[in-house]
């Protein structure tokens, strides 16, 4: 079908469909996927530029093998000290603990969510979200201007149709990316919460009535999650007495 044959439209298709799915079947898992698919679209995109397109083809013919060695390997070293250093802050003012103990939620962090804060910063959103609005206040002063001037009817809607769909796509992106980066924590919370913190365990303590899981910090100490307390209190360090018995 000739609507699939751009490669660049059907990167745009799959993360329509990861938006449908997303409100449809709505949890962790969905939500993480679309946002993280997101956030990696401008880098998908541009991958495939470099790839397919002439100008790319010629930019890797300038380009012998062992300068894309160095390259890659150069931007892989600094990225990755960069990715592991975000995330482990990010981890620690989140939970107050050593991060090296969600060892799941930094992983995820570091391949998959760095890059997208690396990229997106809030100031340079909330610029690019008012760039767009002031764009979308023009467009039926540009619609009237251009049918004074003499532009065809059809041809003046086809353009101002690409304009309000370009300004629309990249509200609703950035919108997303803006809510993304302004929510880290709570993201890097429940992700934290469905993976790293474990609900079976062998203390025997009073709390453990209360809580609804833990992670292990070494020792007698873990950290606890208590679902029924406000905002705030629900985490806990406190120290198991492994009373229970399996």
């Amino acid at each position: 079908m000739k609507i699939f044959n751009n490669i660049h439209l059907n990167t745009l298709y799959l993360w329509v469909a990861l938006i449908a799915i997303a409100f449809i079947k709505m949890n962790i898992y969905t939500l993480t996927i679309l946002l993280v698919y997101t956030g990696y679209l401008p880098h998908i995109n541009a991958l495939f530029w470099l790839s397919l397109s002439d100008t790319g083809k010629q930019i890797r013919e300038h380009l012998k093998f062992w300068h894309w060695t160095v390259v890659i390997s150069y931007i892989v070293f600094v990225y990755s000290l960069y990715a592991q250093s975000w995330a482990t802050a990010l981890l620690n003012s989140t939970f107050p603990v050593d991060p090296s103990k969600f060892g799941i939620t930094g992983a995820f962090l570091t391949v998959l969510v760095a890059p997208v804060s690396l990229l997106y910063y809030p100031d340079y959103l909330a610029g690019i979200h008012t760039a767009t609005i002031v764009i979308s206040m023009f467009i039926i002063p540009f619609l009237g201007i251009a049918l004074l001037v003499g532009f065809s009817i059809k041809k003046t809607l086809k353009i101002i149709a690409g304009i309000f769909a370009l300004t629309f796509l990249m509200s609703f992106f950035v919108t997303l990316m803006l809510n993304f980066t302004m929510h880290i924590k709570d993201i890097t919370r429940t992700f934290a919460l469905n993976t790293d913190f474990n609900s079976s365990h062998l203390c025997g303590d009073e709390w453990a009535n209360e809580s609804k899981s833990v992670i292990f910090l070494g020792g007698n100490k873990v950290l606890a999650y208590f679902d029924g307390r406000e905002s705030g209190k629900q985490f806990e360090v406190v120290e198991c007495d492994h009373a229970k018995i399996f």
